[in-house]
């Protein structure tokens, strides 16, 4: 066994009853998951075995109360609010279709507590034999063009492996406000094609539909032209990086999958493919001056894609510090229409400079986790 960093990540090595063929590959059943990285050139198995609390990092203590804070709000009762219609193309895999029902009713579990009287949620299971249905609705339609190079792609049968957001609006539909949500993906893809970051982006998309149904009427005004605009309310790192910790947790039937989607997601998001800024979290400071780099996607090209792993730490270290009832103030307080930072001191008495500050250390020891594996 091979302890990487200061985590109590095993790592498996590689034997012939134990390929794997591309990082992110998932063996096993959910909740006691092995996944594929490269490490040195080979491509190996790893996971995370079940340690007692008192045994863990301080980072991976973080993690535990974080996802315990989010798993807990899970309800167990008959959805009160959420009325789920689906749009599930036949071209879709009766695997696939099962588990992706699944990720949407456990997520809806805990998002009904955002609505406060029923409300439809469209949700759109959709492959690349489906170009004509998503050309003619009446929403999706008007984006259809953004799929394009993916059509291209798939119809070459490349790129099997990816599960991509389809859909992640709450607008008018049949005369009223409504959420929409949905994933497409290659015909031809399979579980055994995906890779464990797949598995959190239905939640993910879903997640959107919550953001947006308290940012309805803002949206319906407008946003000023302008560096800021949009992300003066919602910056990336909020909007999608949030959005990525709540749909992990939703998502991973057990904290040591949970922990082991987190040492997958970060090693892929930094190596010679990555953007620079990812490989240079060396330091909280560097941490810091990253934050205050990506708040305005305008203002720097990387800011939508380095949200999604540096906004889900600082936004899982928030939740186990404040709590989720404190985070699901600020998504509430988006109808107020004022900016993140003012919504930031509403819910939690603190700024952005503070927010940056205190969750530094946390996003620093996920990156400096993960490099080893890479």
């Amino acid at each position: 066994m091979v302890i990487l960093a200061a985590s109590l990540l095993a790592i498996n090595p590689v034997n012939a009853a134990q390929t794997c063929k591309f990082v992110g590959e998932t063996k096993g059943v959910d909740g006691k998951q092995s996944a594929c990285v490269r490490v040195n050139g080979n491509y190996q198995l790893i996971n995370y075995p079940k340690k007692k609390v008192n045994q863990l990092s301080n980072y991976e203590k973080t993690k535990l109360k974080a996802y315990q804070e989010i798993r807990n709000a899970i309800s167990k009762k008959p959805l009160q609010n959420i009325q789920l219609r689906y749009f599930i193309s036949e071209n879709l895999s009766s695997e696939l279709k099962k588990e992706f029902i699944q990720k949407t009713e456990i997520a809806s579990q805990l998002y009904d507590q955002f609505f406060t009287q029923p409300e439809i949620v469209n949700v759109y299971f959709q492959t690349s034999k489906d170009q004509a249905f998503i050309r003619n609705h009446p929403i999706m339609g008007k984006d259809a063009s953004f799929f394009d190079q993916w059509f291209k792609e798939w119809n070459s049968g490349k790129s099997t492996g990816d599960l991509i957001g389809l859909i992640a609006k709450y607008t008018e539909f049949d005369g009223k406000a409504q959420g929409h949500t949905g994933v497409l993906l290659s015909a031809k893809s399979s579980k055994a094609t995906f890779g464990m970051y797949t598995q959190q982006v239905v939640a993910h998309e879903y997640f959107h539909v919550i953001q947006d149904r308290y940012k309805y009427q803002r949206d319906k005004e407008g946003y000023e032209i302008s560096p800021t605009g949009f992300d003066l309310y919602y910056p990336p790192m909020f909007r999608e990086g949030s959005a990525n910790t709540i749909a992990t947790a939703v998502s991973m039937k057990s904290f040591e999958d949970y922990l082991l989607f987190y040492q997958i997601f970060i090693s892929q998001n930094t190596g010679t493919w990555s953007p620079k800024i990812l490989n240079e979290q060396t330091s909280t400071k560097k941490v810091i001056d990253t934050l205050k780099q990506i708040e305005y996607s305008k203002r720097f090209p990387d800011a939508h894609w380095a949200a999604y792993p540096i906004g889900s730490l600082v936004f899982e270290w928030f939740i186990a510090e404040y709590g989720f009832e404190t985070y699901k103030k600020l998504i509430f307080n988006q109808e107020k229409e004022i900016p993140f930072e003012e919504n930031l001191k509403q819910a939690a008495g603190i700024n952005l400079d503070q927010l940056y500050a205190k969750a530094a250390p946390h996003v620093l020891a996920g990156f400096k986790g993960s490099k080893r594996t890479t």
